[in-house]
């Protein structure tokens, strides 16, 4: 007798068991194999839970912790010269200029190119040199980088000028904020030069760690600053 043709339904389901045993055990019974206890899962939603409620109740801690991360400071030291870096709100003249007096250095170098405020025509290099002459530096003690455009740029420029007159130490100074990107910037900069780089912060009257986030001044500079560290870091301008 001739044998009897499969019908297609048997035929799907011969196909359906060789498929089967092509895949992989977890594949074929995945209840076996991805059972997960509701105790484990009770557990993960609680952990989604409370993990925004401790950022909330410990945000304190870890803001003040991301602002103090941008400061760096160290003592000041006798140095051939001392750089003011461009910007701020004066504190760094006014620190610059205790340091001149004190006898630190007997050249005080101005830097940055003109701001982007309206009406402004003078350099951040001019300003500061105007500020610095206010608080009674002689204008010999005095030299400007006019073209700087960046805190690398500030780099760069003065670590040629300090290389062609042979000096060995700089101080460097800006405000609080701004020194984790200076001492990156300057120290990735001036590799294998001879000059030492010595940072001081300046003593800033109106900056404060302690709940710098409730302040709109000190929230815009923090947000700029790591915003501006985010973009040295994708350039390769910090190491």
């Amino acid at each position: 007798m001739p044998r009897p043709r499969p019908r297609a339904s048997d035929r799907a389901l011969t196909a359906e068991i060789a498929h089967a045993q092509e895949l992989p055990l977890c594949l074929q019974h995945p209840r076996r194999y991805l059972h997960v206890p509701k105790s484990a899962l009770y557990g993960l939603a609680a952990g989604f839970i409370a993990l925004p409620l401790l950022a909330v109740v410990t945000h304190p801690l870890w803001l003040t912790a991301l602002a103090r991360f941008l400061y760096v400071d160290g003592p000041p030291q006798p140095a051939d010269a001392i750089l003011v870096l461009g910007g701020g709100e004066g504190e760094r003249e006014e620190w610059a200029a205790h340091l001149y007096f004190q006898g630190y250095a007997p050249l005080l170098i101005t830097s940055g190119e003109v701001p982007p405020r309206l009406g402004e025509k003078r350099t951040f290099a001019e300003i500061s040199r105007a500020a610095l002459l206010d608080h009674g530096v002689p204008t010999e003690a005095i030299l400007m980088l006019p073209t700087t455009t960046s805190t690398y740029d500030e780099a760069r420029q003065s670590r040629a000028l300090l290389e062609s007159w042979g000096a060995r130490t700089l101080l460097v100074i800006s405000d609080p904020y701004h020194m984790r990107r200076s001492v990156l910037t300057f120290r990735k900069v001036y590799r294998g030069s001879p000059v030492e780089l010595i940072f001081v912060a300046t003593p800033t009257s109106w900056f404060r760690f302690e709940r710098w986030w409730t302040r709109e001044r000190e929230l815009l500079v923090v947000f700029a600053e790591y915003q501006k560290l985010l973009f040295y870091l994708c350039e390769g301008r910090l190491w």
